[in-house]
């Protein structure tokens, strides 16, 4: 029912959440942005900072996802995965999105930070606390660098 082949390199979308304080959460998967099945979540990502990114949803999908995570919390169930948490006593503040790409064959699947590429494709950060804290940490892949489709 499930059953296609994958290519050998794709692209997929990240986030990193930063706090008041500036702790990050990430790189990883975008899951635990919403309470939703996990799949539902990485379209929605794709389709609001992807494949038809404007600039106003964008801006409201961060406001939402981060009042959200900053007003409750759920847990793993099934499909859905655990919600992002802010360490104690700290609120994420900003969310950066970006877009990478994944080559099956040298990438680790457990290492989300793992890619061939990455390009920032949207940052929300109204307090600028992005430029207190040090560029994300990836681990390139040897091989060709991929040209990403966005710029940041």
């Amino acid at each position: 029912m499930f059953s296609y082949h994958s290519r050998d390199r794709a692209y997929q979308a990240r986030v990193r959440l930063l706090t008041d304080r500036g702790t990050e959460i990430g790189p990883t998967d975008p899951w635990g942005l919403l309470p939703l099945e996990f799949f539902r979540v990485v379209s929605l990502v794709d389709d609001v900072f992807i494949e038809h990114p404007e600039n106003n949803r964008q801006e409201s999908f961060c406001r939402s996802a981060l009042d959200l995570l900053n007003s409750s919390s759920w847990t793993h169930f099934d499909e859905r995965r655990a919600s992002f948490v802010p360490p104690p006593g700290e609120r994420f503040v900003a969310l950066e999105i970006y877009l990478v790409v994944v080559d099956f064959r040298h990438c680790d699947p457990r290492d989300r930070t793992q890619v061939v590429s990455a390009e920032l494709a949207y940052r929300h950060d109204p307090l600028a606390v992005a430029k207190t804290v040090p560029d994300p940490k990836w681990t390139f892949v040897d091989g060709p660098k991929v040209q990403g489709r966005m710029e940041g």
